[in-house]
């Protein structure tokens, strides 16, 4: 039942936020409802309550790339809950094709990467790169590629820290707990709790360049285990 709540209000909010888009030419609008009436929304049908630390850390009038482990669906409205600015999703180009999903997406102003080959994926995240710096777009980024199991954190894919390096964008680790008991990835059923969401203060690539890709990306991820384990 909690379920069915959560994709009708998901539709109340955004299938009329999709058509305010085009009538005010302004991709912001999506940003605007997300984090400010459709995630609200999410965590209180949801039974979630979310506690924010290191909002303090993220400095105004720069964009960065919030780099999270990932727990659940409700990852996502947590973040647009608790981050001080509207937030981006890198996708994948073929989540484009998808009828309604990729179309609200490319309205919402997400950023796609084509990852069909080694080429193609590396031009598409240093343009991503660009997009951000050039749009002053703030990205989330879930490193492990897909959710965890609310303890363990995988190892990272290493795509965000080739943007961070090649556009130069500095890193705010995130972490995210409690979000797995609340919703499991292999469950519909939902239990109330609290999700905690904690920022650590920013991460410059220009201080990692004698890491490769993969070292910075374990870097980050120690940064993230640190503040997910350290009681705040």
């Amino acid at each position: 039942m909690v379920v069915v709540l959560l994709f009708t209000w998901t539709a109340i909010c955004f299938v009329p936020t999709f058509i305010f888009r085009f009538l005010l030419f302004n991709e912001k609008v999506f940003g605007f409802v997300a984090k400010y009436i459709w995630s609200p929304g999410i965590l209180f049908l949801s039974f979630a309550s979310v506690r924010v630390n290191g909002r303090k850390n993220i400095p105004k009038g720069e964009n960065f790339i919030f780099t999270c482990n990932h727990e659940s669906i409700l990852d996502i409205p947590a973040l647009f809950y608790a981050s001080p600015t509207f937030l981006y999703f890198i996708a994948k180009k073929e989540l484009k094709k998808v009828p309604f999903i990729g179309w609200s997406i490319w309205a919402a102003g997400m950023i796609f990467i084509d990852r069909s080959n080694r080429k193609k994926a590396m031009n598409s995240m240093q343009e991503a790169g660009v997009k951000a710096l050039k749009q002053k777009k703030d990205i989330v980024s879930f490193p492990e590629g897909t959710r965890g199991n609310g303890s363990e954190i995988s190892s990272f894919k290493r795509g965000t820290f080739i943007i961070s390096k090649q556009a130069d964008i500095r890193i705010i680790p995130c972490s995210i707990s409690g979000a797995f008991k609340v919703w499991p990835s292999n469950q519909l059923k939902l239990k109330p709790g609290k999700i905690k969401v904690n920022f650590g203060k920013p991460v410059d690539p220009k201080n990692h360049v004698d890491k490769s890709d993969d070292e910075f990306a374990a870097f980050i991820r120690s940064e993230i285990i640190k503040l997910k384990t350290t009681p705040q």
